[in-house]
């Protein structure tokens, strides 16, 4: 997959943006899945998708509103490979959701679950696409998973109207109830944008589509038997710092949440 971005000198340019994978499993007893992932930010050209704007959260049909979301992630999964707007009725050509949908369109088979996964920026663009996927092929596929790993908040709402992020959080719940949000207690980044920000006017409500204890204690979403799904650990690596600059930082996905990843899994191996 890939997605367009305007580089430093305002030409469009297109970069990865992540894959789409059929695993065919050894063992004959189990089935093939499909797996979307998506990657972090690479470059400053997507930094400003961390931004204070919102639209509504449609996923197909005209009235299909589900809520309201972060405009800048929003963006990123909708607009065109020359740039040019879109939405998730009009799929913009080279757009991501146009790539997905293509994709699932092609490729139905009620046999198949699907796992949608992504980190940082891909976590939030995850959370769309899982999404996108259940409500628009509910019955095409076995199930749909996500398993986000440091997203930022995905609902987004204007204080004007503080139901558009409950709304979004309860209808991703809904359509996609097989969710889990993996972050390192440590991180700053699944922390932005802040559930009620910026600290002026004007003011937005935001929230995680699970296990949001501030979003929850500012009454922005309801609780829900999904917030435990939440998978929290700590990781102050702090051992790389003679490493590259993708191995840094709390937020690191090779030198954080991959190695807690394995961790995780070697418990149940």
């Amino acid at each position: 997959m890939s997605v367009c971005e305007i580089d430093i000198n305002g030409n469009p340019v297109e970069i990865p943006a992540g894959f789409i994978v059929r695993l065919e499993p050894t063992d004959t007893k189990k089935s093939s899945i499909i797996v979307v992932a998506f990657h972090g930010t690479q470059n400053s050209y997507e930094v400003n998708k961390v931004d204070n704007y919102i639209v509504p959260a449609t996923f197909g049909g005209l009235v299909a509103t589900l809520g309201s979301v972060h405009g800048g992630f929003y963006a990123q999964y909708t607009t065109g490979s020359n740039l040019q707007p879109g939405n998730l009725i009009a799929r913009a050509d080279g757009s991501l959701a146009q790539q997905i949908y293509q994709y699932f369109k092609e490729n139905e088979d009620p046999t198949i679950s699907v796992k949608v996964t992504g980190h940082s920026l891909g976590g939030a663009l995850a959370t769309l696409c899982a999404l996108d996927i259940a409500f628009n092929f509910e019955f095409k596929y076995d199930a749909i998973s996500l398993y986000s790993l440091a997203s930022p908040r995905v609902a987004d709402t204007l204080v004007s109207d503080p139901s558009g992020a409950g709304t979004f959080v309860s209808n991703y719940q809904k359509y996609v109830p097989d969710s889990y949000r993996i972050v390192n207690d440590l991180d700053s980044i699944p922390q932005l944008p802040y559930p009620v920000t910026p600290p002026i006017p004007p003011l937005n409500y935001c929230a995680h589509v699970l296990g949001d204890l501030g979003a929850i204690l500012l009454g922005i979403v309801q609780p829900s038997l999904l917030d435990q799904n939440l998978i929290s650990f700590s990781d102050k690596n702090d051992q790389n710092k003679d490493a590259s600059m993708a191995c840094q930082g709390t937020h690191s996905c090779p030198a954080v949440y991959v190695p807690f990843l394995k961790r995780l899994a070697a418990k149940f191996a």
